[in-house]
């Protein structure tokens, strides 16, 4: 079982050191750079679960929308996918399962419940909702124990504090805000004043019941 991101900050470095190692040979120089930052930054986990800081997050890439997560939330980072064991019969957004220690787990593919759409089954993905590119994403690893699932996603980019004051929540702006992702997993949105990027800023956990729900509801459908 992975360490959960939240755990001290040995077990963290030891887990984006791994991700680092196995990136190094075939990543881009800025992808090596943002897991140094990563890396630097989770540091100060231990100080912010004081409350000395302000909360981390996760920035991060997905089907084209740039989303964060709070670090928190998270429990293991990866560069590239692993090798799956595809299953029948299930929808195509379960792209299969792979071992994490003495676990396995459950990759899927987020952008269907991005808009909504998790009881669309296979073979019915349409334009509207885009395959991820597999030979480059990266995996978050979301959960505790046998709740766990892997999130394919684009690309990651750095772990920065955002300040409350920078973090709009307000119902007034979700209500009036276009957001390209179902309105029940963001907890607000995020602009940060030197990248001219929006970003939205996801409540994983909301994220994971769903997509745990719906695995559950194709495997009794199943039989």
């Amino acid at each position: 079982m992975g360490e959960p991101l939240g755990a001290d900050s040995g077990s963290r470095r030891h887990l984006l050191s791994e991700a680092a190692h196995d990136g190094a040979s075939g990543a881009a120089g800025d992808q090596t750079a943002a897991l140094d930052d990563m890396l630097q930054r989770l540091e100060l986990g231990q100080f912010a679960a004081q409350g000395a800081f302000e909360p981390q997050y996760l920035l991060f890439e997905c089907g084209g929308i740039d989303c964060a997560v709070p670090l928190a939330e998270l429990r293991e980072v990866r560069n590239g996918i692993p090798r799956t064991i595809p299953l029948p019969g299930i929808s195509d957004w379960m792209l299969g399962i792979f071992p994490v220690r003495a676990q396995l787990l459950a990759l899927v593919d987020p952008i269907p419940a991005r808009f909504g759409q998790l009881e669309q089954a296979s073979p019915a993905r349409t334009a509207q909702l885009p395959a991820p590119d597999l030979e480059h994403a990266s995996v978050l690893i979301i959960g505790t124990g046998e709740r766990s699932l892997a999130l394919v996603i684009d690309t990651y980019s750095g772990t920065p504090t955002i300040p409350s004051q920078e973090l709009d929540t307000s119902a007034q702006t979700l209500a009036s805000t276009a957001l390209p992702i179902a309105a029940h997993y963001v907890i607000g949105i995020f602009r940060p004043a030197d990248a001219g990027r929006t970003y939205m800023v996801l409540h994983a956990d909301h994220l994971l019941s769903d997509l745990i729900a719906a695995l559950e509801e194709a495997d009794e459908s199943n039989g």
